[in-house]
């Protein structure tokens, strides 16, 4: 055989021992009767929280689910920071800054096992704060 036909006949035999046709395709194995659960929905899921503003500011108290949530911060046409002061149960602070005069957002990752806090706003222009669930 030549050099190249094995190059071939290695090919049919890894493409045979991962159960996949020489396309790349995956072929899935019969389930044999197995049946799946299907996970019960999770009663106390966290909604998101969205903030929104003109001006600097504390902010009124927020009640935040326990949760890992995805925190946005977004200012038009202007500079500004956002910061939290824990007022009771257990949050970890949050401190998110747009740096670029023409505005910007800024992103981080924030934890609540339940709190209540507010938030200190230094942003003299339009700017909302957004507050995702992720689990």
């Amino acid at each position: 055989m030549k050099r190249a036909d094995w190059f071939w006949v290695i090919l049919i035999i890894v493409g045979a021992a991962f159960n996949r046709p020489i396309s790349g395709y995956y072929t899935p194995p019969a389930t044999g009767g197995i049946e799946y659960a299907t996970p019960e929905p999770t009663p106390d899921v966290a909604e998101p929280i969205r903030l929104s503003g003109d001006e600097a500011g504390v902010l009124e108290p927020v009640e935040i689910k326990p949760g890992l949530y995805s925190a946005t911060l977004t200012v038009t046409g202007a500079r500004g920071w956002i910061s939290s002061e824990g007022l009771s149960g257990g949050c970890w602070p949050l401190s998110l800054m747009v740096t670029d005069e023409g505005g910007g957002s800024d992103e981080d990752l924030f934890t609540s096992d339940g709190c209540r806090l507010v938030f200190d706003v230094s942003a003299n222009a339009p700017w909302s704060l957004e507050l995702i669930p992720i689990r």
